[in-house]
């Protein structure tokens, strides 16, 4: 993660077994929701740098992640629920995915 106001960088997001090839942020709620060529997606607290959560189960490369109210994308796309509590992903592995996106207690 940076700082774009001082051109610094403020954390690493350290997780993924490959290549990161898809970011997308909910500053709001403190989320980043990542997807990688290690056929995962992962999601993380903003404050902490914590991975909270990781999504398992696509058979190849992650290359893109949305966090919005509807579906979109061309190879991976994340829905969220409007409540935040859980998500949706599809890849053109056939595959589509949904998860309870609750933080560990």
């Amino acid at each position: 993660m940076w700082d774009v106001a001082a051109a610094k960088p403020l954390r690493d997001l350290l997780g993924h077994e490959s290549e990161v090839s898809a970011v997308a942020l909910d500053v709001p709620r403190g989320l980043a929701v990542t997807g990688g060529a290690d056929s995962t997606v992962r999601l993380w607290e903003l404050t902490t740098g914590q991975c909270v959560r990781v999504f398992r189960g696509h058979d190849g490369w992650v290359r893109s992640v949305a966090l919005t109210r509807c579906v979109s994308g061309s190879v991976l796309a994340l829905a969220v629920s409007r409540d935040g509590r859980r998500a949706a992903a599809g890849t053109y592995d056939r595959k589509v995915l949904a998860w309870k996106l609750e933080r560990p207690a």
